[in-house]
């Protein structure tokens, strides 16, 4: 075979394979080969995409263009003696997120990050200062170290423990585990503190990593929406329902998972970001530490929240919604994959809660630190290239996909008890 005739073999075939890569062709078969789609799934959702609905069920509900709903976001940041990141890439992020998002906040830190934290948070308007959305913020430095939150007192020893069964052990450590497991009683208290000490009502909290704010330049102030918060709870399977970001499909292996079989590990859930009302928080709360204890106690690893959501998550299916970045039944999910015109995919959900002018102007930042090659190619392939807004999803409509249409969550034996506040 001539050269010539061999290079245009080889240059169709890699169009091709682009071609069907780009399209969602070779993925979708993927999972369909996986059990975790079939062409029902796919045929309802993509008219749940075109007819404001979710979880592939119609819904008549107009989109929520405006909303009066008051929201509470809670951080916080303790160093810790081993981490994958210094602190000055904390301070870093810290201002990019305190310094930028004006919405209300709630911030736990040690005594010792007083000012790191404070000098990172413009002052309020004061014309404005009692109404959110202006860079109101309270810091709370009641605990010197994670350990001294109340569900977490006296574990330091079973968290050293455990460590040896933590399969990412030479980057984890004890005081991280600590970190990632005091998140929901920081919202809880948070959420508390505002209503009984300063008398700030809220309808929704949500807890956001302090350093999660990594974009920069970003557009993120008035963040999250409430308008997109307001309409994604619309869509609840739930009235006091939980958001919470996921990250990737359940392998179908977890569909005959037991709740004695303990936390489930995959990187199914994010861990960044979740929240919803006041009761639904609460409910969360107690559900979290009531099951971090039952399986702490069974000597099941506990360090890592992600694992310990995800039983929740096949626990509670109905208690939670969702957004699945990596959805396929959605076509531009290759736009995201590639971060084009999304941004980092871990963040997806800062795009999915913003404004349609945030989400214009984030779309614009990223395409322009694209090289007019990337763009051309990205064009090529799919169109021109945008972050696509995928539609929220129930959990439950997620697991259906996950493991079949007939997969029913076993049952939860192990009663949430009151947490310690």
């Amino acid at each position: 075979m001539a050269p010539r005739k061999r290079l245009l073999i080889i240059g169709f075939i890699v169009a091709t394979s682009l071609y069907l890569v780009a399209t969602g062709w070779f993925g979708t078969g993927f999972y369909r080969r996986q059990g975790y789609y079939d062409d029902d799934d796919i045929l309802l959702n993509a008219a749940a995409a075109n007819a404001n609905s979710v979880g592939g069920v119609q819904s008549n509900k107009p989109p929520v263009t405006s909303s009066n709903k008051r929201i509470l976001l809670v951080s916080a940041l303790y160093p810790l003696s081993k981490s994958k990141h210094s602190l000055e890439d904390y301070q870093w992020w810290l201002w990019n997120y305190l310094g930028h998002v004006k919405t209300d906040i709630y911030f736990f830190a040690p005594p010792a990050l007083h000012d790191l934290v404070s000098q990172a948070r413009p002052k309020p308007n004061a014309a404005n200062s009692k109404e959110g959305s202006n860079f109101f913020m309270k810091l709370n430095t009641t605990y010197p170290t994670v350990f001294d939150v109340p569900p977490l007192k006296g574990l330091r020893q079973s968290y050293e423990e455990i460590h040896a069964k933590d399969r990412e052990r030479s980057y984890h450590s004890a005081e991280l585990y600590a970190v990632w497991n005091a998140k929901p009683f920081f919202l809880k208290e948070g959420l508390r503190e505002m209503k009984e000490t300063w008398g700030k009502d809220y309808d929704y909290a949500f807890w956001v990593d302090a350093g999660s704010f990594r974009e920069s330049p970003h557009k993120y102030e008035d963040w999250p929406d409430p308008a997109r918060v307001e309409e994604v709870f619309a869509h609840a399977s739930s009235e006091d329902s939980i958001f919470i970001p996921m990250h990737g499909m359940p392998s179908f292996k977890w569909r005959k998972w037991k709740e004695e079989m303990g936390p489930v590990d995959q990187d199914i859930s994010e861990g960044s970001f979740f929240g919803g009302s006041q009761k639904a928080i609460e409910w969360y709360t107690s559900t979290f530490y009531t099951y971090h204890d039952h399986y702490l106690s069974l000597g099941h690893f506990v360090g890592k929240d992600q694992t310990l959501i995800n039983a929740i998550l096949l626990l509670f299916p109905d208690r939670f919604t969702t957004v699945f970045w990596r959805d396929i039944t959605q076509r531009g999910f290759v736009r995201t994959y590639i971060g084009i015109a999304c941004g980092g995919e871990w963040w997806y959900y800062q795009f999915f809660l913003a404004n349609s002018q945030t989400r214009t102007e984030m779309e614009k930042i990223w395409l322009e630190k694209q090289s007019n090659r990337q763009k051309k190619v990205q064009e090529w392939l799919v169109g021109k290239p945008q972050c696509p807004l995928i539609p929220p999803l129930t959990l439950k409509e997620v697991l259906y996909r996950a493991f079949g249409p007939y997969w029913k969550p076993v049952p939860a034996t192990v009663v949430p008890k009151k947490h310690v506040r």
